[in-house]
């Protein structure tokens, strides 16, 4: 019932059209099975065994395919997943890394480098798809559990009720499904913190609750979870009967407190980095949200839950329709907790927040905290069926006899219905964890040179930031959390400037640049923007054409990771080739750019750029002139660069941190490398004497030498926290 946009093409299918069909209509089944005698909900066993039969669905394909099972490339499988495996794999324990994005901070990747980190244990001890597993598993428990004993509470004469909306929560929104591996525990732990740090708040035995509250809060994301956690705490306080404020608010500053003790370096390396990112200067390709007015943020709100949560949205509805047939007063708070939900959004997302020193606010969005709404609406839902279980040929209120718990289940089971043939048809359409592990020829070393080089992927295959985490290959291209105002301006005229264009990080596809043999690569992308920047090969599931690229491997056609549904004389040839590659992903074109740059190099000479130029104009000059290793600096440190001779030799060796550099200069130089700036980077001769570093053509650095030098460290050296505040104690 629930829909990733980014499923693309295939729900064009008629087969998913029908699924979807067949999945609304299986409601009316699921119910008329549901309703019989024999399967009352109305002890603990039958919920025990409901929950184990209810996970086992939910997480049916992550076991039954094993490592070709589903997980979908264009959204979870390419984020998280891979930081994690990197982190467990091959991280070299330093503050920066060579892989992702054209070398970045590995604190602002995307969440991973917090001290206590499930999901990285698990893909730590086992198969990357036994972690994948146990995370769904994880995920779904949790979700169910929290739901049933949130709607244990408010329907304490009902466990058909609590099943039926515990059920409804795992399916409610796709970031408990199919986006789940993004959060760690994330948003499914919602109900459940809920549950324990409100709903028991008057129980004597309260703060062991709260303890556990703090073991599921603290790996899951903070800055995306905690504000409709927060949300969700003042909207439970608002719908449950009592509660004990004080209580409450003591535990959610407990629950701060140890989500912070356990992502203080993340956050720290947040507030530092934010200042070079597109998180506060905007970006080129996706200029985020200013602050706008009050009932704007409200409709957008409401737009936003309807579009992602519409069916438990519906249920919500419909559940205010029957209190307010009712004459229920709870009518009152259940309003009241929805339009706080909405005015907490439009608050966040309007106010100035430079007002009180935290302008980069006004450019993130603030829609997660609606994600509150799938804690406040299962509370209403218990509460407005809340009932005692009654044999059906009793006699009693009409909303009884129509027994609408079982309803509720039934829809939730319709919701799981959809899911798994959406994800079967995602599946065949994209590929599933095959993408993790076997791609060729990537997982080979035999095409690889010995020097440094950076790679970009086109249409996804597989996506960058897969073949940075998964196979250890250096990209440019992988989406990275916090984008540097450099590395985004750059990439914004590496794609043309196409205000079409919003995939931040990634290429995509433009089929107007196929022509049914070929793709047209030099339509889409600049190489020569892309080769400045230490990008030698493009890999590709199609045959590329134009800008002189030297084809390096070939698959048969058969062995072909990307082929179009035209290319195949029947939809039933192409059916059967999609459903291969879910068990082998395929292998990729290799091509190699006709020119590039290596990721440290020495400059030849130095030219200023024009201050008054627009950044399509710097970078067209810095083409120009950077294969003749000519770099552009600004005016305030072409002095800094001038008189120097030409260096006569140079060697480097990647290490932790940044580069070792061996060079002979008698006259001194520029040493170029081939990375973003940021003031974090540090250049330490041999004599031990510093050197500075300035921004370079847009993407680079460079470092004036010395005559006589032989040797420089160049190293990334960003204080974290723990470092900062021992040296403010010395």
């Amino acid at each position: 019932m629930f829909i990733s946009a980014s499923a693309g093409p295939i729900f064009a299918s008629s087969a998913l059209t029908l699924a979807l069909i067949a999945s609304i209509l299986s409601t009316g089944l699921y119910f008329a099975v549901l309703r019989q005698e024999r399967l009352r909900i109305t002890e603990r066993r039958h919920v025990i065994v409901f929950f184990v039969v209810w996970i086992a669905a939910l997480t049916f394909e992550f076991y039954f395919l094993g490592p070709y099972s589903f997980i979908e490339q264009t959204t979870e499988g390419n984020l998280n997943v891979t930081l994690n495996y990197y982190l467990s794999h091959g991280y070299d324990g330093g503050k920066f890394s060579h892989q992702y994005g054209g070398g970045q901070d590995v604190y602002t990747l995307l969440f991973g480098k917090h001290f206590f980190n499930p999901d990285r244990f698990l893909i730590w001890i086992f198969p990357l798809w036994i972690a994948i597993l146990l995370h769904k598993v994880l995920v779904g428990s949790l979700g169910f559990i929290g739901g049933y004993v949130l709607a244990r509470h408010v329907a304490p004469g009902s466990r058909a009720v609590s099943v039926g909306v515990a059920a409804l929560f795992t399916v409610s929104h796709f970031y408990l499904l199919n986006w789940s591996t993004n959060w760690s525990p994330g948003f499914a732990i919602l109900p459940l913190v809920i549950y324990l740090s409100v709903a028991r708040s008057l129980e004597p035995r309260y703060w062991p609750g709260v303890l556990l509250a703090a073991l599921m809060v603290a790996p899951s994301d903070p800055i995306h979870v905690f504000p409709p956690l927060a949300v969700a705490i003042v909207a439970s306080v608002i719908l449950l009967d009592k509660a004990n404020v004080k209580r409450v608010i003591r535990s959610f500053l407990f629950l701060t407190v140890c989500s912070i003790a356990n992502w203080h370096e993340v956050i720290f390396a947040y507030w530092q980095n934010v200042n070079f990112t597109t998180r506060l200067h905007g970006s080129s390709m996706l200029e985020p949200l200013f602050s706008i007015g009050f009932f704007e943020s409200a409709w957008q709100g409401v737009a936003y839950v309807y579009y992602s949560m519409w069916l438990i949205l519906f249920i919500f509805i419909a559940c205010i329709g029957t209190l307010l047939l009712r004459r229920d007063p709870f009518l009152t708070r259940a309003v009241l907790a929805f339009v706080w939900l909405i005015g907490a959004y439009a608050f966040a997302q309007s106010f100035s927040w430079q007002w009180v020193g935290l302008g980069f606010l006004n450019r993130l969005t603030h829609i997660y905290m609606l994600l509150a709404f799938v804690v406040i609406a299962p509370i209403v839902i218990a509460r407005t069926l809340a009932m005692p279980d009654a044999p059906t040929e009793k006699k009693g209120p009409w909303l009884r006899r129509l027994r609408p718990e079982i309803a509720v289940l039934a829809i939730a089971m319709a919701a799981l219905t959809w899911n798994k043939a959406m994800n079967m048809g995602l599946l065949v359409w994209f590929g599933g964890q095959s993408n993790l592990a076997a791609y060729s020829p990537i997982d080979k070393s035999n095409w690889k040179p010995r020097e440094d080089f950076r790679v970009v992927s086109m249409f996804d295959m597989p996506n960058p930031n897969i073949v940075a985490g998964i196979y250890g290959i250096d990209v440019f291209d992988g989406q990275i959390n916090m984008a540097n105002t450099y590395w985004d301006d750059y990439w914004w005229s590496i794609v043309h400037r196409d205000p079409t264009h919003i995939l931040t990080a990634r290429i995509g596809s433009k089929w107007q640049y196929w022509n049914g043999r070929t793709y047209d690569v030099e339509g889409h992308l600049r190489l020569d923007l892309l080769g400045i920047a230490n990008v030698r090969f493009l890999l590709s599931g199609l045959p590329l054409e134009g800008g002189g690229l030297k084809l390096v491997i070939a698959p048969t056609a058969d062995k072909q990771a990307k082929q179009l549904p035209g290319q195949f004389k029947s939809q039933k040839n192409f059916l059967k080739f999609r459903l291969r590659r879910i068990f082998d992903p395929g292998k990729l074109y290799v091509y190699e750019l006709p020119r590039f740059l290596p990721r440290v190099f020495a400059a030849t000479g130095v030219e200023a750029e024009d201050a008054t130029a627009d950044s399509a104009a710097r970078h067209d000059r810095i083409a120009k002139v950077a294969f003749d290793r000519t770099i552009v600096v600004s005016e305030n440190n072409i002095e800094s660069l001038s008189g120097l001779g030409t260096i006569k030799s140079l060697r480097h060796r990647k290490v932790t941190d940044g580069f070792d550099i061996t060079l002979d200069a008698p006259d001194g130089g520029i040493v170029v490398i081939n990375n973003f700036y940021v003031p974090f980077w540090e250049a330490v001769a041999d004599n031990g004497r510093k050197l500075e570093i300035v921004p370079a053509s847009a993407i680079q650095m460079a470092i004036a030498v010395p005559p006589g030098t032989k040797t420089i460290r160049a190293r990334y050296r960003r204080p974290l926290l723990r470092e900062t505040v021992a040296r403010l104690l010395r």
